[in-house]
């Protein structure tokens, strides 16, 4: 049976693999965003 302290250790990591994820997915995001044309800046 899944005991307190194990349900508090399976919610910890899984929050923590989806913040870690999020956080590289965000990163690598921003990296792709294409950038306007020269003749379009101002």
């Amino acid at each position: 049976m899944l005991t307190l302290e194990g349900l508090i250790a399976v919610l910890s990591l899984c929050v923590g693999c989806f913040s870690l994820g999020y956080a590289i997915g965000r990163r690598d995001n921003n990296k792709t965003q294409k950038q306007p044309p020269e003749s379009l800046k101002t």
